[in-house]
């Protein structure tokens, strides 16, 4: 089981995201939640706790890839494992 949350513009001011993330966080454990953003500001999301602590879907160099090939999810730590990996771990 995996739990992705959207990131927008607006979720640094969102109470329910972290709700969110913490339920997802307690049923499927951290390893098993990530962040997906909706903008490419992170500065607009990134500021809340959930930063530091879930991964985070990104494509690698190109945004507008559709190749599954081309993202991953990045872990506060720097780990950083093929988003199609992830899914079927």
């Amino acid at each position: 089981k995996k739990f992705i949350s959207l990131a927008t513009p607006n979720s640094s001011k969102s109470k329910w995201m972290p709700w969110e993330l913490g339920l997802g966080d307690r049923i499927v454990n951290y390893e098993n939640v990530a962040v997906l953003p909706l903008t490419t500001n992170e500065d607009r999301w990134g500021d809340q706790e959930y930063g530091a602590i879930y991964g985070r879907i990104e494509g690698y160099r190109y945004y507008s890839s559709l190749n599954y090939e081309s993202w991953y999810v990045i872990y506060p730590s720097g780990e950083k494992i093929s988003l199609l990996e992830w899914i079927n771990r």
